[in-house]
């Protein structure tokens, strides 16, 4: 199996960033690739297949006909991420249609661990502030929510 980048693009500003903007953008620089017109002759390629990598983001649920079209390959990584974030990292709640304070959904379940989280931010914080963290010989890591492994990294 081999795997090409048959099309790279920048958004403009003020495009959509939407999966379904994206899906149509997608299919448009593909199409090339696939069919084309050669001496007034419809050429289709056979045996073709087209993977797309996707982070599963919340996005993706409206370009589901994407993965009707072409075979759609889900980030685990990504999904890992999600799972951890959503498990190990202070969410904010709606109830009423009141925005509740930031808080762990499973903190009842395992408050020892919710706490340790909560007390290493507070230590890495404190040791940044204070220019502490220069003097170690491994520097301490905030958490950072972007990244997969933030939180292992931090504690």
């Amino acid at each position: 199996m081999h795997a090409r980048v048959v099309s790279c693009d920048e958004f403009s500003e003020g495009m959509s960033h939407t999966a379904l903007a994206i899906h149509r953008d997608f299919v448009n620089n593909v199409r090339l690739f696939i069919s084309w017109k050669e001496d007034e002759v419809a050429v289709q390629v056979v045996d073709w297949q087209v993977v797309i990598k996707s982070d599963a983001a919340s996005n993706y649920n409206e370009a589901k006909r994407m993965s009707s079209q072409f075979e759609l390959d889900l980030c685990y990584c990504h999904r890992l991420s999600t799972c951890i974030s959503y498990v190990l990292r202070k969410q904010t709640r709606v109830v009423g249609g009141v925005k509740q304070p930031t808080a762990y959904f499973f903190y009842e379940k395992s408050e020892l661990v919710f706490d340790t989280i909560d007390d290493a931010k507070v230590l890495v914080t404190y040791m940044k502030k204070t220019l502490l963290n220069k003097k170690l010989n491994n520097k301490m890591k905030q958490d950072v929510a972007m990244r997969f492994d933030g939180l292992l990294i931090m504690l």
